[in-house]
């Protein structure tokens, strides 16, 4: 795994039964492959320039119990992570769906687990990343940060087709599961099609009752269910007409 290290003082701890190896930078730093029960061993280290450095993990089973339990932490105070990525400006992404962050700040991990996970860096509010892949259960996401692949939990990230959604009203709504975009706004309109879970959509127009959105969507203009695509509650409808 490379994880992007932050110059200064870091230390690996590994409890392992039985045998284990990691490599730092490609150097082997604790050289313990052998059939021992539950040992601990550690490993200091500084780093002069803020990169990414492979780590990598080797385990050997032997007999009896097995486990392994990893971490790495900074002793400087610092933070593994990458440097703040300029906002609405993400690289290309393979899949054509861009992560827009939600929460102030956001962890990603090298699996798609908050369990035996380890933090590879953190992303802030607005941040913008190619999204990559999803995890099979689709609850987690993968994303490029600055050349980092992690993961994401989707409960904390927007998803678009676009590297930013824009709205000409300034209100733009998420979809929180798949939701049918209709040809009126009511559920007896004909379907036009079915938009993905995460998406974000521009509203360009709203029912009187506010239960319905008329949005854009891949070259289309029909309506969605507010129940189904919601709006940030700072969001100013005042700037969005009443169309149906």
């Amino acid at each position: 795994t490379n994880i992007y290290l932050l110059a200064g003082n870091y230390r690996i701890d590994v409890h392992a039964d039985d045998g284990v190896r990691v490599y730092v930078d490609n150097q082997i730093v604790i050289n313990e492959l052998h059939v021992y029960l539950g040992q601990r061993y550690s490993y200091s280290f500084t780093v002069p320039v803020a990169k990414n450095y492979p780590i990598t993990v080797e385990y050997q089973e032997g007999t009896g119990a097995a486990f392994l339990e990893f971490s790495l932490t900074s002793s400087t105070g610092g933070i593994i992570g990458a440097p703040t990525p300029t906002p609405n400006v993400p690289i290309t992404s393979p899949t054509g769906l861009y992560a827009t962050v939600t929460a102030s700040r956001l962890n990603v991990r090298n699996i798609p687990s908050t369990t035996g996970s380890t933090v590879l860096t953190r992303v802030s509010g607005g941040e913008i990343y190619a999204l990559l892949a999803y995890s099979p259960d689709n609850n987690w996401a993968q994303i490029n940060v600055n050349g980092i692949a992690g993961w994401v939990n989707v409960r904390f990230i927007n998803i678009s087709t676009t590297a930013g959604v824009t709205s000409p009203t300034g209100v733009v709504a998420t979809t929180t599961t798949s939701v049918n975009m209709r040809q009126g706004p009511d559920a007896s309109f004909s379907r036009i099609l079915t938009i993905p879970n995460y998406t974000q959509l521009p509203v360009i127009g709203r029912n009187a009752s506010n239960t319905w959105w008329q949005v854009t969507y891949n070259g289309q203009t029909g309506w969605v269910s507010a129940t189904y695509a919601t709006i940030p509650a700072t969001a100013n409808l005042n700037a969005v007409p009443i169309k149906g």
